[in-house]
């Protein structure tokens, strides 16, 4: 099981990370800054989670969804 303090650290980098990603989209959008600064805040997010060792866990779990997404094919109903 782990550390209440490693599970605090992550929750609380995700949610700092996730007001940053939302609050740039909503600064952003419309601009053509769009687009290159998502994809900083991405890579830097990566990064983040990456040097929390608690995270890797919910890294890989995040990946298998991020992969499943782009890989599916469309539906049609």
């Amino acid at each position: 099981m782990k550390s209440t303090s490693s599970v605090t650290l992550v929750l609380v980098n995700a949610i700092l990370w996730s007001a940053a990603l939302l609050g740039s989209a909503i600064v952003l959008s419309g601009t053509g800054y769009y687009e290159k600064v998502s994809y900083i805040l991405i890579a830097l997010w990566l990064a983040s989670s990456l040097a929390l060792q608690a995270g890797h866990e919910a890294i890989k779990s995040e990946w298998r969804c991020i992969r499943r997404l782009f890989s599916s094919t469309p539906r049609t109903e």
